[in-house]
């Protein structure tokens, strides 16, 4: 049973709790665990990240680019990109469900570090900060790829 008393389980992923602070203008995040194994870097019992969206698609072509997008994003390998394991479908009666695996990263948002840091944080932990997204975008633009989902 989830943390909301739920046993809501997406594409062989029980969910855990809502992410709150994962909610985004593409879909709501959850932590959830593996049931049942369905990419290769996932193993049971692996808790993850699931970013879920509902859409309307029709003719499958907003997945399509979705696999895609997803594709390049699994290939990423670097201690400052969120891993990406995969995508997947799952068709409803109304919308589609359009779920992206993620690793689950545990720590506290900027938000929650500013909120705790009346003063601002200090500049070490600032620059560590920065330096860290500079170095993962660095990473990614040299590759091509413009990675939308910022978070430090």
């Amino acid at each position: 049973m989830t943390a909301d008393g739920s046993n809501k389980v997406i594409g062989g992923f029980r969910v855990l709790k809502d992410l709150k602070a994962g909610v985004g203008s593409q879909g709501t995040v959850y932590q959830a665990v593996c049931e049942a194994a369905r990419f290769p870097t996932v193993a049971v019992g692996d808790v993850v990240a699931l970013k879920v969206m509902a859409v309307q698609d029709d003719d499958g072509e907003v997945y399509a680019r979705l696999e895609r997008r997803t594709a390049e994003l699994v290939a990423l390998e670097h201690p400052n990109v969120v891993k990406y394991h995969g995508c997947f479908c799952e068709k409803g009666p109304f919308n589609d469900v359009h779920v992206i695996v993620l690793e689950f990263v545990e720590g506290r948002s900027l938000k929650d570090l500013l909120e705790k840091s009346p003063c601002g944080l200090g500049a070490d932990e600032a620059m560590r900060i920065a330096f860290g997204l500079i170095d993962g975008l660095t990473y990614t633009s040299a590759l091509g790829i413009v990675h939308r989902d910022i978070k430090p």
